[in-house]
């Protein structure tokens, strides 16, 4: 049975688009469904219209680039994975930088390097193996969130009742915290050389359309524009990577 599970496995079969796509749509759903009693309890507050349609608009903007994000990734990872498993983890909950880092922690469980695996070639155990680290491995924050959002947000709320200032000092310490952890990870391989050096020729690019945003922004007046300096800038970053990417590599 063992032999025979792992000869027919498909990573690209049909049962596997079809477990992806109800989830997706039940995620897609629960979206939909906030979205509406959000808009219902924005009419019964008397929120402005003006403030609805910027907001809507500021979260269709910032969208793009996530959503740009998510295709590079499936792409990156369906060579070896398939499209299900990644559609579904990058869709949902998942990011390419943890995804990778998870499916190449499952490989290394196994004995096997992460370069040979394929879509073709990877087995059932394979692939059970890769997506439950997948999984259990984003299931802390998960919990965590569930357990502790409602007492940490109380929290910060009385401090920012009790002295406003530090609370914003607060906040905007913890956020700085978890861009600095990301940011710094971009760093980790400007040692090995030249090639290492190409996260931040990105980061460079990227804030340096940032800077023109707020250029502009400050010299036009232009407060709209800010709306979409961020996706823009991340849009730029993505694009750039690839000709800087086979320029060196």
């Amino acid at each position: 049975m063992k032999n025979s599970l792992s000869v027919d496995f498909n990573a690209n079969a049909s049962a596997l688009y079809v477990i992806a796509a109800l989830v997706i749509l039940y995620v897609l759903a629960q979206s939909i469904f906030f979205l509406i009693r959000a808009l219902k309890q924005s009419k019964k507050i008397g929120m402005d219209k003006a403030v609805i349609k910027r907001t809507a608009r500021r979260a269709a903007v910032f969208s793009i680039a996530p959503a740009i994000s998510i295709f590079i990734g499936v792409a990156a990872l369906a060579p070896k994975l398939g499209i299900p498993l990644p559609w579904l983890r990058l869709s949902v909950i998942g990011s390419l930088v943890y995804e990778t880092s998870a499916a190449e922690i499952g490989a290394k469980s196994m004995n096997v390097p992460w370069e040979s695996f394929t879509a073709t070639t990877i087995t059932a155990e394979q692939f059970v193996t890769i997506a439950m680290i997948m999984s259990i491995g984003c299931l802390l924050p998960l919990v965590m969130v569930g357990f502790f959002t409602k007492k940490y947000s109380s929290g910060m709320l009385k401090m920012e009742k009790k002295d406003k200032k530090w609370g914003e000092i607060l906040s905007n310490a913890m956020f700085m915290g978890v861009v600095s952890c990301f940011f710094a990870t971009n760093f980790t391989k400007v040692t090995t050389g030249l090639a290492g050096w190409i996260p931040v020729f990105i980061i460079l690019i990227s804030a340096t359309v940032m800077i023109i945003f707020g250029v502009i922004q400050k010299t036009t007046k232009w407060r709209w524009i800010n709306d979409y300096a961020l996706p823009v800038s991340m849009i730029v970053g993505m694009v750039c990577s690839v000709p800087i990417y086979n320029a060196i590599v």
